[in-house]
């Protein structure tokens, strides 16, 4: 068993998904959400996400930790997300393997997993259960996607399958 992390990583909400490949067999072990209170400083908050991700790191103990590739604008939340993604990386790269995959390259494995057209992020939710099944906490009660989870969990798994590591699910042909 081979234990992997995958972040879809940002300064208010980071999704995070734990996964376990046994014989090429891909299941997830945990998934959930970092949320930092927006009453503290922006340290405090930055803090807060990479201790998080360290303290999930040291539990499960991920032979390699995949982030969603930081992808800013220009608006007044960018450079704390910058920061987010420089901090995490400081603190985790002394002990994991650290890769980034870009969001665009999770949009295609959404879309080659469903065989559809667009960018909606709605598909991404729609590939992980085509591949998972449904995945408690991928959606609210009253059925809102909630995209920082399954971001964070197509990442690793699309990661994993141009790896090789684990086989691709395709598009069934009727």
């Amino acid at each position: 068993m081979t234990v992997y992390m995958g972040l879809d990583l940002s300064f208010a909400k980071t999704g995070y998904a734990i996964v376990e490949v046994i014989d090429g067999v891909v299941s997830i072990l945990d998934k959930g959400l970092i949320k930092t209170d927006p009453k503290q400083t922006e340290h405090e908050r930055i803090h807060y996400t990479t201790t998080s991700i360290e303290f999930l790191a040291m539990q499960y103990r991920p032979e390699v930790i995949v982030k969603e590739g930081s992808v800013v604008g220009r608006t007044s939340t960018a450079m704390p997300v910058l920061k987010t993604h420089g901090a995490y990386e400081q603190k985790m790269c002394w002990r994991y393997e650290l890769h980034d995959f870009h969001n665009a390259s999770i949009k295609k494995w959404a879309r080659d997993m469903l065989g559809v057209k667009g960018n909606d992020k709605s598909i991404v939710g729609q590939a992980v259960v085509k591949r998972f099944g449904e995945v408690n906490g991928l959606y609210t009660v009253r059925g809102k996607y909630n995209d920082d989870i399954g971001d964070a969990i197509a990442c690793i798994t699309a990661w994993l399958e141009r790896e090789g590591i684990v086989a691709k699910v395709k598009e069934e042909v009727e």
